[in-house]
C-alpha cells in the first residue's frame, strides 16, 4: 500500500497468489485509487488460464463489475490488455514492456506498454525466468516503472543470496516467511514429505507399484508424458481396483484442458476420494491446488523438484513421498529436454536428492538446496547482463526487432500454431484453435521435414498487408521452405498430415497414423475488439470528436496513471488529461491536407457516386467487396502519409500547449511536448520518423484551428504545411526511452489511449 515494490518469498500452497488478486479487488471494491489494472503474469500459458479460471469468480464476488480477461499465444483475448485483471505469460508481459509484442503486428508494437503505467505487475514464480533474459528484463522493467507502477515478485523457491541483488535493482522489498512463521500459516502445518532418490530412468512399473490412493507423475516433455501415460494405462489394467489414469500438457485445446483440470481438483483436490494417477508436465509446479500421497518426477532443477513437491502433501496434516528418477538417456547422452540450457544445474540438482535421499525436506531445507544448486548461477549470469540490459531494452524499443525478444526474454519462445490443409478459409479475427509450441520443439520437428519434397506446402505462414491493423483481414499464406526461415515467424499452419489431436493425448505431431482434426474457428463473427478495415464515410469534425468523446471515457479509467506521470512530469494531473484530449482531437490533422482530401474526395465521387463539400477523416470502403479492393490500389485514389505531417504542422500549437503547463520550466515543457508530438506521429507507426510534402488550403487551416478552438485548445494555436517541400527526418521531436524516460513513458501512455480511442470510435463503439 505504499507503493514499494516487492519481493515475496514464501512455501508452495501458503496463498501467495491470493495477497495480490485479493488485494486488487478489495481495493476496487472500497474505491482505493491502488492501481488502475492488474497484470498477472505467469511462465507458462496453460498456468495463467488456469489460475484465471480458479480466482474470476471469487475476484467478481468481491468486486462485480471487474472485467477479467486472459491473454495467451493461443488464447489472445486481450492483446492490448484493456480488462481490469489481465492473466498472462512472461512471455506477453515483456515483449509488450519492449515494444515488440508477440500476439500483434509491428503496426502495432507501441500500443501495449501504456497499460503498465498504473499497474499493478504480478511476476509469479519468478525464479522459472532465465536470469540473463526473461528476469533480467523484469527487473528492469519493474525499475524503470516504478514511479508509476508496483511490481511484485513472488516465488517459493528463489536464492537468498540472490536476492539482495534483485530486490537493489527492482527498488524492491523484501518479504520473506521465516522458520517461526510456517506454524502460522494453515497448510504448512505438521506437513512430511519424505525424498527417495532413485539412480535409473523412470518406469510405468515403478509409478504403478508405489501407488497408493493418489499419485502425480512430473516428466520434462510432453512426447515422454504422452508415451508413460500409455504405459501406465496398459500396466494397470491388470491391477485391483484400478485407478483412474489422466493426462496433462500443455498441448491440450482449452475447453478439454478445463474439463480435465476440474477432474483433478475433484480427484485430487481437498477431499477427493478415489484412486487415481495423474501423468503431466511442468503445467503442474504452478497454479493447482491440488495434493497427492505419492510424486514421481524426473529430476530437473532443484526449484523445479521443490515446485512440483509442492503437489505432494500439499495441505495441512498430510503426509506424502516424492521418489525422484535420473533421466533417460540415449548415445548421446541423458535427455534433458527444455533444460538443456542448465543441464549443469539438474546436474548438481541430482547430487543433491541422492545426498538427501530418504530424508524429510522441509521448507528450511528447501532453501538451503536451492541456495547450494542455483546461487551462484543466477548471480553469475544476471551480474553479467544487468549492467547492459536498459541499453538493451531501449534498443529494442527503438528498433521493434523481433529478434529482441529471443535476446531479452527466452531463447526457446513460443510460436502459436493451427493444424489445416487450407489455412486460407479461416479467420484468424474469429480466433481458431491453436497450440503453442517452444521454438526448440518446432525446429526439431522441421528438422525431420522435407520441406522442398515431400512436405512442401505442409508448412505455411501469413503474410499480412503492410497496413494490416491486427487480425482482421485474411493474411497470405506462404509455404516455408526452409527451416530457418520459421525463426522469424510467431504463427505458423500444419497440415494435418504432421499433426493430430484428441481429447485423450492432446497434440501429438508426427503421429504414427495421421488423424482427422483441423483446427475451426471458435469465434462465429470477427473479433469485434480488433480494428475493422471497412469503413464509413466520415465528416473530418465528428471523428474528431468521437474520438475525444472516447478519450474522456478512456481517462476516467487511468486515474492513478494519470496521476503518476503528473508527479513525474511536474505538472497537474488536470493537464495530463488535457494533453490526451489534444491528441484525440488533433492526431488526425494531417489527413486536412491537399495530399489526402483530393484522393479521398475523388474516390467518394467516382466510386460511390457522392459529391462531398467539407473535409472527410475517412471515405466508404467495403473491405469485402473485390471491385473496391481492386481500386484502393489505384494512384488515382492512393492517399499520402498524414501522421507524422499533423504531428509536425501543429508543432508550434504543441509548443505552447506543454509552455502553458509548465512555465518557466523549459526542460519540463520540452519532455511533454515530445510526448504529445510523438503520440500523434506514431498512431499509426510506431518508427514513423518522416514527414513527406503536404499543402493546406486556407480552408483546410482554419478548420484545423477551430476544431482546437472549440475544444478550449485556440490559445497559441497555429498550424503550417510544408510549402513545396518535404519536411523529412523529424526524430529530433520525438521521445526516446535513452535519452528521456519520462516523456517517452508519457508517449505510451498517450499513444495507447490514441489509438483504442480511434479503433472505438472508428467502429461506431460506445
Amino acid at each position: 500500500m505504499d507503493g514499494s515494490n516487492v519481493v515475496a518469498l514464501a512455501p508452495t500452497g501458503s496463498g501467495k497468489t491470493l495477497a495480490p488478486v485479493t488485494a486488487f479487488a478489495y481495493a476496487r471494491s472500497m474505491g482505493i485509487p491502488f492501481a488502475d489494472r492488474l497484470i498477472y503474469a505467469l511462465p507458462q500459458r496453460t498456468l495463467a488460464m488456469a489460475l484465471r479460471d480458479s480466482v474470476a469468480g471469487d475476484m467478481q464476488r468481491l468486486a462485480p463489475n471487474l472485467k477479467v480477461t486472459i491473454q495467451t499465444g493461443n488464447v489472445p483475448e486481450d492483446p492490448y490488455f484493456e480488462g481490469d485483471v489481465v492473466f498472462t505469460t512472461i512471455d506477453q508481459l515483456l515483449s509488450a514492456y519492449i515494444e515488440v509484442p508477440v500476439s500483434l503486428p509491428g503496426r502495432l508494437a507501441n500500443l501495449p506498454a501504456g497499460a503498465l503505467l498504473g499497474a499493478l505487475i504480478v511476476f509469479d514464480e519468478f525464479h522459472l525466468l532465465e536470469p540473463g533474459r526473461a528476469l533480467a528484463t523484469a527487473l528492469d522493467m519493474a525499475r524503470e516503472l516504478h514511479p508509476y507502477s508496483r511490481t511484485l515478485l513472488m516465488s517459493a523457491t528463489f536464492p537468498r543470496q540472490a536476492m539482495t541483488l534483485v530486490c537493489d535493482r527492482a527498488r524492491a522489498r523484501p518479504v520473506e516467511v521465516g522458520p517461526d512463521d510456517l506454524d502460522g500459516i494453515p497448510s504448512q502445518r505438521n506437513k512430511r514429505r519424505v525424498y527417495v532418490w532413485h539412480s535409473e530412468p523412470l518406469t510405468a512399473k515403478a509409478v504403478v507399484d508405489a501407488h497408493r490412493s493418489k499419485t502425480i507423475v512430473v516428466v520434462n516433455r510432453v512426447d515422454r508424458a504422452q508415451d508413460l501415460y500409455d504405459e501406465v494405462l496398459a500396466e494397470v489394467e491388470s491391477r485391483s481396483p484400478q485407478p483412474r489414469v489422466i493426462l496433462l500438457h500443455s498441448r491440450f485445446l482449452r475447453a478439454d484442458r478445463e474439463a480435465i483440470e476440474r477432474e483433478l481438483v475433484r480427484l485430487f483436490g481437498r477431499g477427493g476420494d478415489g484412486q487415481a494417477i495423474l501423468i503431466a508436465t511442468s503445467v503442474v509446479e504452478v497454479g493447482l491446488d491440488i495434493s497427492a500421497d505419492t510424486l514421481h518426477t524426473e529430476v530437473a532443477t532443484a526449484a523445479a523438484i521443490f515446485q512440483r513437491a509442492g503437489r505432494c502433501a500439499r495441505f495441512e496434516n498430510e503426509a506424502g513421498i516424492v521418489h525422484v528418477y535420473a533421466l533417460e538417456s540415449t548415445e548421446r547422452g541423458p535427455r534433458y529436454g527444455p533444460y538443456g540450457d542448465v543441464r549443469h544445474l539438474v546436474d548438481a540438482a541430482a547430487l543433491q536428492m541422492e545426498q538427501r535421499s530418504n530424508r524429510v525436506i522441509g521448507f528450511v531445507d528447501e532453501r538451503e538446496v536451492v541456495d547450494l544448486v542455483h546461487a551462484q548461477a543466477e548471480l553469475d549470469e544476471l551480474r553479467q547482463v544487468l549492467g547492459r540490459r536498459r541499453m538493451d531494452v531501449v534498443r529494442a524499443q527503438q528498433s521493434h526487432q523481433p529478434a529482441c525478444v529471443r535476446e531479452l526474454i527466452r531463447q526457446s519462445d513460443s510460436v502459436s500454431v493451427l493444424i489445416s490443409g487450407n489455412p486460407e478459409q479461416l479467420e484468424l479475427s474469429r480466433r481458431p484453435e491453436t497450440f503453442s509450441l517452444p521454438r526448440v520443439v518446432l525446429r526439431a520437428l522441421l528438422s525431420r521435414l522435407d520441406l522442398v519434397g515431400k512436405h512442401a506446402g505442409k508448412v505455411m505462414w501469413p503474410e499480412f498487408p503492410e497496413d494490416a491493423e491486427g487480425y482482421h483481414q485474411r493474411p497470405s499464406w506462404k509455404p516455408l521452405a526452409t527451416p530457418k526461415e520459421a525463426d522469424g515467424h510467431f504463427f505458423l499452419a500444419l497440415h494435418p498430415s504432421l499433426a493430430s489431436y484428441d481429447r485423450e493425448h492432446g497434440l501429438r505431431l508426427l503421429p504414427p497414423s495421421p488423424g482427422d482434426y483441423e483446427s475451426r474457428n471458435t469465434l462465429e463473427d470477427a473479433d469485434g475488439r480488433v480494428e475493422r478495415l471497412s469503413y464509413r464515410k466520415e465528416p473530418f469534425r465528428s471523428h474528431a470528436v468521437a474520438v475525444l468523446r472516447q478519450m474522456e471515457m478512456a481517462l476516467s479509467r487511468h486515474q492513478r496513471a494519470v496521476g503518476k506521470l503528473a508527479a513525474r512530469l511536474r505538472i497537474q494531473p488536470r493537464e495530463v488529461e488535457d494533453a490526451a484530449r489534444f491528441v484525440a482531437l488533433a492526431h488526425d490533422m494531417g489527413k486536412l491536407s491537399d495530399q489526402v482530401q483530393l484522393p479521398m474526395q475523388r474516390w467518394m465521387s467516382e466510386v460511390h457516386g457522392q459529391s462531398c463539400t467539407g473535409f472527410l477523416a475517412h471515405t466508404t470502403y467495403d473491405a469485402w467487396d473485390p471491385r473496391q479492393q481492386r481500386l484502393a490500389s489505384d494512384s488515382r485514389y492512393r492517399r499520402a502519409p498524414h501522421a507524422v505531417e499533423g504531428a509536425w504542422a501543429l508543432r508550434l500549437a504543441i509548443g505552447a500547449l506543454a509552455t502553458r503547463f509548465c512555465p518557466g520550466d523549459p526542460e519540463g515543457a520540452g519532455a511533454v511536448a515530445r510526448a504529445i508530438f510523438s503520440a500523434m506521429a506514431r498512431h499509426h507507426s510506431p518508427g514513423a520518423s518522416r514527414a513527406g510534402r503536404f499543402a493546406l488550403s486556407q480552408a483546410a487551416a482554419r478548420e484545423a484551428l477551430a476544431v482546437l478552438r472549440d475544444a478550449g485548445f485556440g490559445a497559441g494555436a497555429k498550424v503550417e504545411d510544408s510549402k513545396a517541400d518535404p519536411v523529412g527526418d523529424v526524430s529530433g521531436l520525438v521521445a526516446d526511452p535513452g535519452a528521456d524516460a519520462v516523456s517517452y513513458h508519457f508517449y505510451l501512455f498517450l499513444v495507447r489511449l490514441l489509438r483504442l480511442a480511434d479503433q472505438r470510435a472508428t467502429a461506431g463503439k460506445e
